[in-house]
């Protein structure tokens, strides 16, 4: 049987040995442990990959984004714009994807080519416009569009607060004047504005694009598009897309 004096030193040792244990734990949680997360580079916690899926935002594996339709269409001689439809598929995934446009002659010879990036919501048709590709005295007669792989992440797509209110085509003058309402209660910043002009086969006969600055809430805007000559073909159907730079719309 142990005497007090060895049973208190042993009660020390143990009470300075939890000390040290607790302190070795809070020094552990501290200086070196940290939890799972989306961004700490280890496939953990539901995660389908690393740092994807599951209750991550990011997916795994980007949507198929496909190209609808690609057009050139002619705005001064030798000058041209590249014009396609970009569809995003998953209804509940919005994402950044680069693409390369590749203009070809009658004889499959690459005349030009543009880089660029376009952000697409969940379920997005979104115009892709590069604008006045010169091509001296070589017109495309091919227009291609090449997709690369984004970054997409779950998300939810919301109404755009800017509407086209009204619009009047004059083909006889080659201009179009939209009128755009941005219906929030605050101001939103740059929009984009892409005028689509088709036939009745809505093949695209011609396209413009402009940028406003912002709008102020509940502010109308005119918004003129012009060209250089008048219509040959009367379009028959006009699309006028509004979106915010700043959340792609």
């Amino acid at each position: 049987m142990m005497n007090w004096s060895t049973t208190r030193q042993l009660l020390f040792a143990l009470a300075l040995l939890a000390v040290v244990v607790v302190v070795s734990v809070v020094a552990y949680f501290v200086y070196f442990y940290s939890p799972p997360s989306c961004s700490d580079r280890t496939q953990n916690q539901n995660e389908e990959g690393v740092d994807c899926g599951g209750e991550c935002s990011l997916l795994c594996v980007a949507p198929n984004i496909t190209t609808l339709w690609a057009r050139s269409v002619q705005v001064a001689p030798g000058v041209y714009h590249a014009v396609a439809l970009i569809k995003n598929p998953n209804t509940s995934a919005a994402g950044t994807v680069p693409y390369s446009v590749s203009l070809f002659d009658e004889a499959n010879i690459l005349i030009a080519v543009r880089e660029g990036t376009l952000r697409l919501l969940p379920g997005d048709i979104a115009p892709l416009f590069e604008a006045n590709i010169v091509t001296g005295e070589r017109p495309p007669a091919k227009t291609f569009i090449d997709i690369g792989e984004g970054r997409f992440e779950k998300a939810e797509r919301g109404a755009s607060p800017v509407r086209v209110l009204s619009w009047d085509f004059e083909p006889e003058q080659a201009r179009l004047i939209a009128t755009l309402e941005n219906q929030s209660p605050v101001a939103v910043g740059e929009v984009i504005v892409t005028a689509l002009l088709m036939d009745s086969t809505e093949f695209l006969i011609n396209a413009s694009q402009t940028t406003l600055d912002g709008m102020e809430p509940h502010a109308r805007v005119e918004v003129v598009f012009t060209w250089q000559e008048p219509f040959v073909d009367v379009p028959t159907r006009i699309d006028i897309i509004p979106r915010l730079q700043s959340t792609a719309q």
